[in-house]
């Protein structure tokens, strides 16, 4: 048996966010085409500002989606939505913790947001109630508290949290949340990620998770979305040849989006400068040259870039700028990056005191 599982899709008005709707149903397509009988959404498929549900309700009622199971929890944004709420067949509310059985070896506890609760007080009330043969997934809608250090820049805030105490001692099989809109995962435990980003924020490609329980694999699919958001944050030096430089730059930036030819319409991208230049006029335009092929938001976001036209700073940042790259930088979120390196070392070169 496969079991799909999204989250956050965070739906409001189709007509002025139709690439949410898009994103769910190119999830159910998938499901459809690799014959996956039920698709998990793990909380805040509704925005708060949602009051009708029939956008959502007509995809889920399409021909060729009629037969896959859809299973919802109420999330921090949408906590009271409930089945009477919807007439298709297809869609499963759990408006309570509830155990399901899927198949003779697998059941699910849907557990949904609750204010001023944790997830393992709920787990604590309900696992006398599992059937003890069976292996368990955890399906709920919050924070991930042991050690984790990204929160959900959607809403910040700590939201019905589950610890690692928590699941050492009820050793679910699996557990998928929603809230945290980033993909992320640590060892059973996976946030999808929201099917399409909501803002510029929730960068690069989506996906959906899929769990097959006889190879007890859980295998990321990319999700075919209307927009994909990036985000250039570049440190600008001064250089002998600065076109070229920046353009280097940008090209690098651009590879690691890993994007695909065919998904560079869908691109939408926000630039922000950091450094120092000796043209900033020129700076923008070889900017706006190199991103030709993409939509970018705004204007690329020069604010930070300080002039720089002395040549003797410059022989100086450049010798730093190697021994920099030169150095084993770590990779601990608490610790500065390479770029945060340079960029204050240049503020210190260049910057009158």
């Amino acid at each position: 048996m496969k079991i799909a599982f999204t989250a956050d899709a965070h739906l409001r008005a189709r007509s002025k966010y139709p690439e949410r709707y898009n994103a769910l149903a190119n999830v159910l397509g998938q499901c459809r085409q690799q014959k996956i009988a039920h698709l998990v959404i793990a909380g805040d498929l509704f925005d708060k500002t949602l009051q009708n549900y029939s956008d959502f309700e007509t995809i889920c009622q399409r021909d060729d989606f009629s037969d896959i199971n859809i299973h919802i929890i109420p999330g921090n944004h949408d906590p009271n939505i409930r089945q009477e709420h919807f007439s298709s067949g297809n869609i499963h509310v759990y408006s309570d913790a509830q155990w399901v059985d899927f198949d003779a070896d697998w059941s699910i506890l849907f557990i949904p947001y609750l204010t001023n609760k944790s997830m393992g007080e709920v787990v604590e009330k309900q696992i006398e109630k599992r059937p003890s043969s069976k292996k368990w997934i955890l399906v709920g809608h919050g924070d991930y508290s042991a050690g984790m250090r990204i929160s959900n820049p959607y809403e910040p805030g700590v939201y019905m949290p589950l610890t690692q105490r928590d699941i050492t001692i009820y050793k679910p099989d699996y557990v998928f949340l929603g809230h945290i809109h980033i993909p992320l995962g640590f060892s059973n435990l996976h946030y999808p990620g929201s099917p399409c980003g909501l803002d510029i924020t929730e960068t690069g490609y989506r996906r959906f998770l899929v769990l097959d329980t006889e190879t007890k694999q859980v295998k990321s699919h990319r999700i075919q979305t209307d927009v994909i958001y990036f985000i250039e944050r570049l440190i600008i030096l001064p250089a002998e040849d600065e076109t070229k430089f920046i353009k280097d730059e940008i090209q690098n930036s651009i590879r690691g989006w890993g994007l695909d030819k065919a998904d560079r319409d869908h691109a939408i991208v926000r630039v922000i400068c950091k450094g120092y230049s000796s043209n900033k006029a020129g700076l923008l335009e070889t900017i706006n040259r190199a991103f030709k092929r993409y939509r970018l938001e705004s204007e690329p976001d020069l604010s930070e870039v300080f002039i720089a036209n002395d040549p003797e700073r410059d022989y100086l940042m450049e010798r730093v700028r190697q021994k920099v790259n030169e150095l084993d930088w770590g990779t601990l979120p608490e610790e500065p990056g390479k770029d945060e390196i340079l960029l204050q070392a240049l503020h210190y070169i260049y910057q009158e005191r």
